[in-house]
């Protein structure tokens, strides 16, 4: 195995852990940071509708960005799979899969999944957690509209009433637009297993094309006239054609 391989499957695993870091301390600070900004404003006196949606405008730049980093690792992950940790041997005999492996694990009893995301912290299994908080946040807000509109119904509506209730609509439907713009970030909710399949399928389709590029060779110094044979063999699940020259001795 080339040095350079080795060298390359060190340096992407060492981003990997680097982005799934960023990835978790930037969930933790988005969750804490929502949770203390609703908790402040339930404990202030006199808090106005529209500043229930602050913790609305926390999360969504920050699934932004988680979005961005679990991509990132669903990219690198299935590269690994793809193209390296099928060739790299150590002098032991012994072929790190910990991708491979790792992306074809199944975890069906919840206590063993606990217990695995406990000891390893490598991979969220399940992703969403920025959007159920944002439909939470989005029903405390619609409660607070609720209590602010209903009373400007139950008598005759003017100017300024109806100026209000044309503003507070207009913030409402940007809030759902929010939520909306959450939701559809789809590697930000995507099972991390899901983002993996994707990009190793691409990986494989890439590495497909390149093998169907023709190769011209030239034999030199042969005795007679070279014998070339070839076969379709099984590789770690893909397939390879071995092509084989006889020149004589």
């Amino acid at each position: 195995m080339d040095e350079w391989k080795r060298e390359e499957y060190v340096t992407l695993r060492l981003e990997i852990a680097d982005k799934i870091k960023l990835q978790n301390d930037l969930l933790m600070f988005a969750v804490t940071t929502s949770i203390g900004v609703l908790a402040f404003l339930a404990g202030s006196d006199g808090t106005s509708w529209w500043e229930y949606l602050l913790p609305l405008f926390v999360l969504y730049p920050f699934a932004r960005i988680i979005s961005y980093y679990r991509d990132t690792v669903g990219k690198l992950s299935s590269y690994i799979a793809t193209f390296i940790e099928e060739e790299i041997v150590s002098g032991e005999g012994y072929r790190p899969q910990w991708e491979t492996l790792n992306s074809r694990l199944q975890l069906d009893r919840p206590t063993i999944s606990e217990e695995f995301g406990t000891r390893n912290r490598y991979y969220i299994r399940k992703g969403g957690e920025l959007l159920m908080m944002s439909v939470v946040y989005l029903a405390i807000y619609l409660y607070h509209v609720y209590r602010e509109v209903s009373p400007l119904f139950q008598g005759p509506i003017g100017t300024d009433e109806a100026l209000r209730i044309a503003v507070i609509a207009i913030a409402t439907l940007f809030a759902f637009l929010v939520v909306a713009g959450i939701a559809m970030v789809r590697p930000a909710k995507m099972p991390m297993k899901k983002i993996r399949e994707k990009y190793k399928t691409a990986w494989n389709q890439m590495r497909n094309e390149g093998l169907k590029a023709s190769v011209e060779f030239e034999v030199v110094g042969a005795k007679r006239e070279p014998k070339i044979t070839s076969e379709v063999v099984d590789k770690g699940g893909r397939k390879v054609t071995r092509v084989r020259v006889d020149c004589g001795k």
